[in-house]
């Protein structure tokens, strides 16, 4: 046994390192490839638009200019010089850790000038047929009317960038203003999700500009509002100094401060549509100055047409927003409004599709970082207050009525709201959701029946636990007929028991049909091993289909319970997929899997009163307890099964120790010698079909421990004619030979 066990391992030893050295080589290829050759990258902003998307990637040839060293970028092998045309990836100066992607305009010793928005090289009018001009009437200097002016040679220019880059570190890292408060920068929760103090010096800085010279706008002075998509913020300003690179990395993409005019209904359109999944992050949440309103999230998007060829919709109807007032004036849908914001949004971008239906669009030409330094040096006269240490509570966002554990701050807020918003669940309590309680299975069933629209059912209740008048009694008899969860063989459904993660994964997979799966890298999970068998195909389905991820630790906890909040987040992802099922699709399984019993194994030190699914320490000289239950799931057909103890040569059985509890046996009682037998280190007896429990004891002995850790695994095994079932149970034992000898 010990030199099969010993040839096992050595074995394992050469698989490990066969992997190992496949993954090194492809590790160590892919960095070769992504320094010298080809990588990929991000499009960071609106520049190239529409020829380039925001957040597009491109693959970049990096060998076609040479050969860098990628620790001082000189060129160990030179290719071809730059072209005219070429699109090219750099480190913006401002900024070096961005990187800026741009076409090329001219080369060393080209004259350039920009006339009226045509772009003309050495005289010559340049055809640019992917040119698209998002305000072709306005006319802004220093964008559309430039130069002449000369590309210098390499030299030149590399001198030039250099005094420049030293220019713009020297000016930028200089403190310019400071702060009290820390204003926030954060994504979510922060500016996609919500009002900041951040977000409303922004606002009020753009608001100031566009306004502070008095200019006439075209509309009353009350009516004029400012708004800046909270995606476009992307740091925070710490409490104390604040320097120009500070702000720059605030807003680090150059947009300009434009302003539309837009009727109060168009107003009202792009809140709707900027908020149409709020409190779910997304960047085009508005950060507002000039206004108050209300998104109330208990209420559904209508969504409408697709904006142009975008990812983002038009609302069919108005439901989520509240507009209270504009500047302390009320709100009028058919009066015309000034809406001073950035260029992106003003040409559309984000979900801001309804202002490209202004008759009337200006680009100030004033980058937007540089107003809001202006503002703070001007008006703020150099210091950000207490003023702004919170925010000013012009957005306000309503979470679902009545819940008083269901705020907008937590992570679950946007699934609750949708299985509230769609009435698959209700709160335990007029005030309360219980989103850290358990999930039980007369809820889960409830909520499943209501996705499938409420069918009528025609059996009988076949349970004795579910009353006639229980509110879950329809969606349990018509989760029983179309097997999607079984009851008991005591005819009860134990609507109150709590359920697991892979219970969960198995129903929902009975739900849409079963439908075939391949089997998904569960290796990046620590924990994949303790998924039973009957949910594996389930579990591997609801992984691939984003149902159920992996926690903080790496670790899928498929055992675990769920609770009400992780229920409602897997029913919001499994919405979509539910239309799947087929009408005459009838999944296999009946029960709570597809074999016709289940086991479940636990252990526990001798002595404790706490069992484990997890592994527990041990060391050597202790004694464990290690419990099986013995499920039958096949209703009234009853089987002989033999269950099997495979044990580890470092766990050794403590003879007489097996007990059984089922209907045939007295409670706690041990079997019968000539009902338990051992073969080496296998134990076994057999059962004639009800539910059981198995229990016996193992000691931990030092036989062949390594130093270190030492998992030892117990394999139980049941067998029923050809259907078989099996579960570990493990424990780690920390060993070190010369402690053990002292």
């Amino acid at each position: 046994m010990n030199e099969e066990l010993s040839l096992l391992q050595r074995l394992r030893q050469n698989v490990i390192w066969e992997y190992a050295e496949a993954l090194l080589w492809a590790v160590a290829l892919a960095l070769i490839l992504t320094t010298f050759v080809v990588q990929a990258f991000k499009i960071p902003s609106g520049s190239m638009l529409e020829t380039l998307q925001i957040g597009d990637h491109l693959l970049v040839n990096k060998f076609i200019y040479g050969l860098r060293n990628p620790f001082n970028d000189d060129y160990l092998i030179r290719g071809r010089e730059p072209q005219v045309g070429d699109i090219i990836v750099f480190r913006y100066p401002k900024d070096r850790s961005l990187d800026y992607i741009k076409r090329i305009a001219g080369v060393p010793g080209d004259t350039l000038e920009m006339r009226n928005k045509v772009l003309y090289r050495n005289g010559v009018a340049v055809q640019e047929p992917y040119t698209q001009h998002s305000q072709p009437l306005i006319m802004i200097p220093g964008r559309d009317n430039w130069g002449p002016i000369t590309v210098p040679e390499d030299s030149e220019v590399a001198a030039r960038a250099a005094e420049i880059i030293a220019e713009i570190e020297e000016a930028y890292g200089a403190t310019f203003a400071t702060s009290d408060v820390t204003l926030n920068g954060e994504r979510d929760p922060g500016n996609r999700t919500e009002e900041t103090n951040l977000g409303d010096l922004i606002a009020d800085a753009m608001l100031w500009y566009a306004t502070k010279d008095g200019e006439d706008l075209g509309v009353p002075a009350e009516n004029v509002i400012a708004l800046t998509n909270g995606g476009g913020i992307r740091a925070s300003i710490e409490a104390g100094d604040i320097s120009r690179n500070a702000v720059n990395t605030v807003l680090p993409f150059g947009n300009t401060v434009a302003y539309v005019t837009v009727t109060g209904e168009a107003l009202l359109e792009v809140l709707e549509a900027s908020t149409f999944c709020t409190p779910t992050a997304v960047g085009a949440f508005p950060q507002v100055a000039g206004i108050n309103f209300t998104v109330d999230t208990s209420k559904p998007f209508d969504q409408g047409e697709a904006y142009g060829d975008t990812t983002y919709f038009a609302p069919n109807s108005i439901n989520r927003v509240t507009i209270s007032e504009i500047n302390g004036q009320a709100f009028d849908s058919e009066a015309s409004y000034v809406v001073v914001t950035n260029d992106f949004l003003a040409s559309g971008g984000d979900t801001y599709f309804a202002f490209t239906t202004s008759a009337s669009v200006v680009d100030t030409g004033m980058a937007l970082d540089e107003a809001l330094m202006a503002y703070i040096t001007e008006v703020l006269e150099g210091k950000v207050t207490s003023s702004y240490a919170e925010p000013a509570g012009r957005i306000t966002i309503l979470a679902p009525e009545g819940y008083t554990d269901v705020t907008s701050d937590r992570w679950f807020f946007g699934a609750v709201s949708y299985v509230l918003e769609n009435e698959l669940m209700d709160g335990l309590t007029e005030t309360t959701f219980g989103p850290g309680e358990d999930m039980t299975r007369a809820v889960l069933v409830e909520a499943l029946y209501r996705l499938a629209g409420s069918p009528d059912v025609a059996a009988e209740n076949p349970f004795s636990d579910v009353a006639d008048d229980a509110s879950y009694k329809n969606a349990v008899i018509w989760a029983s007929e179309n097997d999607i969860v079984g009851g008991y063989t005591d005819g009860t459904f134990k609507p109150e028991d709590s359920v697991q993660r892979q219970q969960i994964a198995a129903i929902l997979y009975r739900y849409v049909g079963s439908p075939a799966v391949e089997n998904a890298d569960l290796s990046a999970y620590a924990d994949a091993d303790s998924i039973q068998s009957y949910a594996a195909d389930a579990m591997n389905w609801a992984i691939a289909n984003g149902l159920i991820k992996g926690d903080n630790n790496g670790n899928l906890t498929p055992r675990d319970t769920a609770t009400r909040a992780q229920v409602a987040t897997i029913l919001q992802a499994f919405a979509p997929l539910a239309g799947e099922r087929g009408e005459d699709e009838t999944p296999a399984d009946n029960g709570e899997n597809s074999a016709p019993f289940l086991i479940e194994t636990k252990i526990r030190l001798a002595g404790d009163t706490e069992w484990s699914t997890e592994p527990i320490e041990v060391k050597v000289g202790d004694q464990l307890e290690i419990q099986t239950q013995y499920k039958n799931l096949s209703g009234e057909e009853r089987h002989d099964v033999m269950i099997t103890a495979v044990l580890p040569e470092n766990l050794e059985y403590v003879a007489g120790s097996t007990m059984l509890w089922n209907s045939n046996h007295e409670d706690g009682a041990s079997l019968d010698a000539d009902t338990v037998s051992t073969t080496g280190v296998n134990i076994g007896h057999y059962m004639d079909g009800a539910n059981a429990y198995v229990r016996f004891t193992v000691t931990v002995v030092d036989n062949g421990l390594q130093d270190g850790s030492n998992t030892l695994v117990v394999c139980v095994q049941g067998a029923a004619g050809e259907e078989t079932m099996q579960d570990d149970a493990s424990v780690v034992l920390q060993y070190t030979a010369e402690e053990e000898a002292a």
